[in-house]
């Protein structure tokens, strides 16, 4: 049983890695290819990159699913909001929170084609890396220095990057680092100024939520005038609105410090669990801009989302957390459990590997072409 089971995950992995060496060049190739649309016909060509960026998260997502880690939703539902304008801020335990947030965002259309990733730069020149530099996705430098330079940028591409190309969702983690690196940092910082001992996240740090909150929150509105994401413009005194809400994620693995980590999606050898993702929606008014309110904001915030994944670990049940856009006397609704779309898989996977024959034969018929005009010049 175990040698079957080990020999199932690498099967998984080999899988996995082979679908990445075509899907990845896939999209390479299309939006080079398509490249001079984005001045032609940007609505087109940012529809196309849509559809192609949503394919790769439903490949990622469905990577989880099928190793029986099932996704199950609880607090605040956000199944109105996949095109709403949302900053989603979500706790960081380890390389399983990106496929899993995949998992989530792929059962969402609007909000997978048009989402915008804050990550650190170590990822940048991954195979998810080289995808993010071509949509405008956004990388924070790590060290003091660069962090603050990397901020100053992400305020001044935000118009560019998020409202022109009429991006939704934008997906940051505020802890700036997994939680085993961060958390004796953390402690210490929380301990010198007061705070609670925290052990399951770590404090948030406030550059790039700040940032992105001072650009598009309500203090931003009515400042700037911005592409509609169709190469057209609002005309003056119609200024695109900005964000409109502010999701809360809390991922809850089964065990506290043995979070489910990327090998472990690829391979499907941890057992078939539940992974819980408990999301508080806030008014975007509800939220403080100013450094000192963001700061104890997102502080108790994160504090909250401790004292709730201290209970599920000793209890097994995820309390009700505070806040969000329901009256505090009304209960979440009932748990919901994500299913995929497998038909859907399936048909853009045929779509990536016909691509992945036209690509072929068109690059070998051009490369015939400049053969034979090389020898003509000959």
């Amino acid at each position: 049983m175990g040698y079957a089971r080990g020999a199932w995950g690498v099967t998984r992995v080999l899988l996995f890695l082979v679908n990445n060496l075509y899907a990845i060049p896939v999209y390479l190739v299309w939006m080079a290819v398509l490249a001079p649309l984005n001045w032609l016909a940007p609505a087109f060509y940012w529809a196309m990159e849509g559809f192609l960026f949503h394919s790769l998260v439903l490949f990622a997502g469905v990577l989880s699913y099928t190793a029986g880690f099932d996704l199950v939703e609880l607090g605040d539902s956000i199944s109105d909001l996949e095109s709403e304008r949302c900053l989603l801020l979500a706790n960081h335990q380890s390389t399983g929170d990106v496929p899993l947030l995949m998992t989530m965002l792929s059962a969402r259309r609007r909000a997978a084609d048009n989402v915008l990733w804050i990550m650190d730069a170590m990822f940048k020149w991954t195979h998810f890396g080289m995808v993010s530099q071509v949509r405008g996705d956004f990388f924070v430098e790590s060290g003091k220095e660069k962090r603050d330079k990397s901020v100053q940028e992400l305020r001044e591409q935000m118009p560019r990057n998020y409202l022109s190309l009429d991006r939704k969702w934008i997906i940051l983690f505020p802890e700036g680092g997994f939680l085993w690196k961060r958390r004796a940092a953390s402690q210490r910082f929380a301990e010198k100024q007061g705070l609670p001992h925290i052990q399951h996240v770590t404090l948030p740090r406030l550059g790039a939520a700040q940032a992105v909150l001072e650009k598009l929150g309500p203090t931003a509105r009515g400042k700037e005038n911005h592409c509609n994401g169709h190469g057209d413009h609002n005309g003056a005194g119609s200024a695109r609105p900005s964000l409109r809400w502010v999701i809360d994620v809390t991922i809850a693995y089964p065990e506290a410090d043995r979070p489910l980590d990327l090998l472990a999606v690829m391979a499907g050898n941890r057992p078939p669990c539940n992974v819980l993702m408990y999301y508080r929606v806030y008014d975007i008014d509800q939220v403080p801009t100013d450094t000192e309110g963001l700061t104890s904001w997102l502080y108790k915030l994160f504090i909250e989302k401790d004292a709730a994944l201290s209970e599920y670990y000793r209890t097994g049940r995820m309390p009700e957390l505070p806040g969000g856009r329901r009256p505090a006397d009304q209960p979440s609704s009932p748990p919901r459990k994500l299913r995929q779309d497998l038909l859907e898989w399936a048909l853009r996977q045929a779509f990536f590997l016909a691509s992945v024959v036209v690509q072929w034969r068109a690059a070998r018929l051009l490369w015939g072409w400049v053969g034979a005009a090389a020898a003509l010049v000959v």
